[in-house]
């Protein structure tokens, strides 16, 4: 089937910000579809992109959400950095005010993306004196009314998401009248009453861009396998084609791929791979996806290079393997975690998030830089007031 849908790293500081448009979204793809269904779009020139789409008060300067949310007039404005251990965000964080309290926190299904950013924030919390309830969809997101009504019924102190669709007015209007903060990261929620954090997916699709560009050069074929269903995958194929859309010589198809795991992925490039062999690059918009597409790159004996985006453990095995997977962009899944244990400890005390969305720096990670095997990224995020806040 045819769309046309044509269209620096160091481990020890904080890397450049990328000065351009972003969006926030959601930094989750969900492994759930047992059958592989891929469409793959004509191939055409990137010059025609897709549109798919401590105890004293901190410092704050907006609130946390407009019921239109608007573009913040301080959109771009750098907040401070944070680390999975702590932030500067804040002047300073009102710990008590998680002691006692029971917290829920809402996980659409426990993969590891999920575990890295819900282990960070277990351990803020219970640190804190509190108590996290994890629930796990197993993706199914229809439970997650029930859940969030069971949770406001026994009065829990905060609400956490992450991955979920939290467009329910009328319970999130509840968690707001009880003054029950919601805090969400990769959320796929457009709601007002919400403080949402999430990986800047349109930066980390420009830096995959941006580094076969480096690589290649402005002539070349790239294929772009993601899915425009997923709002982070979607976003990630945005940046990439923004940067590719600047090369009339780069040449690009997109391939969507409902299986969202390496199996997945590996099936959808083989025929891709058939029908031209000489493609030189293959962009990943998700982790497992590019684990996928660097093992059928492999098995074709293609000269292809990969990118993809996560951070995983299997991301940071496949690049250190020496493979085709060559770079890959590490989301803030810990770094966010801790971000938002420190900003319910600031709602919970009567402050205000400096914005309704936050954005976290993606950084790319490459065979030289690895993180010891078994580890994540440790590399310090900058944080940001997210540029288009009306894309949820």
């Amino acid at each position: 089937m045819s769309l046309k849908m044509c269209t620096r790293n160091s481990n020890d500081g904080i890397a450049p910000r990328f000065r351009g448009v972003r969006w926030a979204g959601p930094k989750l793809a969900i492994a759930l579809a047992a059958v592989p269904l891929v469409l793959i779009a004509t191939a055409c020139s990137s010059g025609s992109p897709s549109s798919t789409g401590g105890s004293s008060s901190p410092s704050s300067v907006s609130t946390a959400g407009t019921a239109s949310k608007a573009l913040p007039s301080d959109a771009g404005r750098v907040l401070g950095s944070c680390t999975a251990v702590s932030c500067t965000v804040y002047k300073s964080i009102p710990w008590a005010s998680l002691k006692g309290k029971t917290f829920g926190n809402l996980q659409v299904v426990a993969v590891e993306g999920v575990e890295r950013w819900t282990n960070v924030l277990a351990s803020c919390i219970q640190s804190h004196g509190g108590k996290l309830v994890n629930v796990n969809l197993q993706g199914n997101v229809t439970n997650a009314p029930g859940v969030i009504s069971g949770w406001l019924s026994q009065h829990y102190a905060g609400i956490f998401d992450i991955g979920t669709d939290l467009d329910y007015s009328s319970l999130l209007a509840q968690a707001q009248s009880e003054k029950v903060p919601v805090i969400t990261w990769a959320g796929q929620s457009s709601s007002p009453d919400l403080t949402e954090i999430n990986d800047d997916q349109v930066k980390g699709g420009e830096e995959m861009a941006q580094y076969l560009v480096k690589q290649l050069g402005t002539k070349f074929s790239v294929v772009i396998e993601g899915n425009s269903t997923n709002k982070a995958l979607d976003r990630r194929v945005q940046g990439v084609q923004a940067v590719f859309a600047q090369y009339p010589g780069i040449k690009v198809q997109v391939v969507q791929v409902a299986n969202l795991t390496s199996a997945g992925s590996f099936q959808a490039t083989g025929p891709v791979l058939q029908a031209n062999p000489n493609v030189q690059a293959i962009v990943g918009a998700d982790g497992d996806l590019a684990v996928g597409i660097a093992q059928a790159v492999a098995a074709a004996k293609s000269k292809a290079i990969v990118t993809g985006f996560d951070g995983n453990q299997a991301d940071y095995n496949a690049v250190r393997s020496g493979g085709p997977y060559k770079m890959v962009v590490a989301a803030a899944n810990e770094i966010g975690g801790q971000l938002a244990c420190e900003t319910m400890a600031v709602r919970l005390a009567g402050g205000k998030a400096p914005a309704a969305e936050m954005l976290l720096e993606p950084i790319p990670v490459y065979a030289n830089d690895l993180p010891p095997k078994g580890q994540y990224l440790k590399t310090a995020r900058e944080v940001t007031v997210d540029l288009n806040p009306a894309a949820g």
